[in-house]
């Protein structure tokens, strides 16, 4: 399958830490908790009776042939991808998108749910285009448990079983559109979860539902 990632240098680092570098303790100051917001994610709970056997997704799959240039807000790394319509990722690509998203606080790793990640490249592909890169920040990608508890143990806004920790949500904005903008096409492509926030929008695998804060 050919890569789906472009020639230039797949991951940048630019902060944070590398790919061998030893876990770090979560800070006790938080730098970044108005900057991001991501002390401000009231997602909705699942019924603890849900059952995820009952969701039922199409095959995922890229809608749209897109340049994007992806910056992890929080570590400043970047990733530039290309993207053809009607091909799946690659495990490669999965693998660096994998790495860029993971837990910075924590530097652990998870594999993402492969429908979020086709449902975030599939809203982006409205915005962007082949000619050039669209930038795209990164807000949030997966969250451990953890740093989940670190978060809810500073705010009540957090959701205690959040799909962050299952890699199955990711938060994400683009610079050149408004989160109503984006929010708006979210709500009508994807089957997940859309939450509309000041200067973000959440993307859920989850059930069809959606919010705003």
């Amino acid at each position: 399958m050919p890569s789906t990632l472009s020639a230039s240098p797949l991951v940048k680092l630019q902060g944070g830490h590398g790919l061998f570098s030893s876990p770090t303790a979560i800070p006790q100051k938080d730098n970044h908790q108005n900057k991001f917001g991501l002390f401000h994610d009231p997602e909705p709970e699942l019924d603890p009776t849900y059952s995820w056997k009952n969701l039922v997704r199409k095959p995922a799959k890229i809608n749209h042939t897109q340049n994007l240039a992806l910056l992890n807000l929080n570590t400043k790394e970047t990733l530039r991808l290309k993207l053809k319509a009607g091909q799946k990722l690659s495990l490669y690509a999965q693998k660096k998108i994998n790495y860029l998203l993971r837990d910075w606080r924590m530097n652990q790793v998870k594999d993402l749910d492969e429908n979020i990640l086709c449902d975030f490249f599939n809203v982006c592909g409205q915005f962007a285009d082949a000619q050039s890169f669209l930038q795209v920040n990164i807000h949030s990608g997966f969250r451990s448990q953890k740093t989940n508890n670190y978060l809810r143990a500073r705010s009540n806004r957090v959701a205690k079983n959040s799909l962050h920790i299952l890699g199955k949500a990711i938060d994400f904005s683009i610079p050149s559109k408004s989160p109503t903008q984006i929010a708006k096409v979210a709500r009508v492509i994807t089957n997940g979860g859309v939450g509309h926030y000041s200067s973000f929008v959440h993307l859920d695998s989850g059930p069809k539902r959606d919010w705003r804060s």
